[in-house]
């Protein structure tokens, strides 16, 4: 944010999700074209500050950006997203190592199948069910397995993703084998992506075992089993 804004009480801690529409121009060529369609902003802040003048300052720092990228990127849109989101999950005063669970280890490789697939950054073992670090790998890797077994792909790499505040994930990529897009979004609104799902039909007790030999040796897993979607 601008040093020109006033005094908002932020604190360190902050996470930025983008979503960004790819199309084709109406002009000669059919240039392609690129528009944000969404964003997200979690920044921590007094709950003394005010939380709306924190989302205008956001407005505006966003519209200062967009502007000037848009000057130096053909194709860029500099208009604002029609979904714009401060702290969508509600205040945020405590941040950092104090605000977030799961501090019993990086083995982050580990917990999502070793370097084959990328991973985002938060840790599975030492967090409940409820939280979008565990339940994401855990819906995704369901998704992923449905995929297979109905046939439409011999491999497949789901990739989900949440805002803050969003009850059930997004279905932003599903990848097969040589990395050809699939396009199961029918498929993924049948199947019950939601944080209450994991968290109350994947819980189990034996966490320390979990976090010592992974999440998928166990084809008993309550999170391995398909016949719930």
């Amino acid at each position: 944010l601008s040093t020109q804004q006033p005094n908002l009480g932020l604190g360190p801690d902050g996470k930025v999700l983008i979503v960004l529409e790819e199309g084709v121009g109406s002009g000669d060529g059919g240039s392609q074209i690129w528009q944000l369609q969404a964003l997200s902003c979690s920044l921590q802040q007094q709950t003394s500050f005010d939380e709306l003048a924190l989302h205008r300052a956001v407005r505006v720092a966003l519209q200062e950006a967009l502007t000037q990228a848009a000057q130096q990127l053909p194709g860029l849109s500099g208009e604002l997203p029609l979904k714009l989101t401060v702290n969508g999950a509600g205040a945020f005063e405590v941040g950092g190592p104090e605000g977030v669970n799961g501090l019993s280890g990086k083995k982050l490789v580990v917990d999502a199948y070793g370097p084959r697939v990328p991973i985002g950054g938060g840790a599975w073992s030492g967090k409940d069910f409820f939280k979008a670090d565990r339940a994401g790998g855990l819906h995704a890797r369901r998704l992923a397995k449905l995929v297979v077994q109905l046939g439409l792909a011999r491999q497949a790499q789901v990739v989900l993703g949440w805002f803050p505040g969003d009850r059930s994930a997004r279905l932003l990529q599903a990848t097969g084998e040589e990395g050809q897009p699939l396009d199961i979004g029918n498929l993924a609104s049948h199947v019950d992506l939601s944080l209450l799902r994991s968290g109350t039909a994947f819980a189990v007790d034996n966490l320390v075992e979990i976090a010592q030999w992974g999440h998928f040796e166990d084809g008993d897993r309550p999170w391995e089993r398909l016949g719930q979607l």
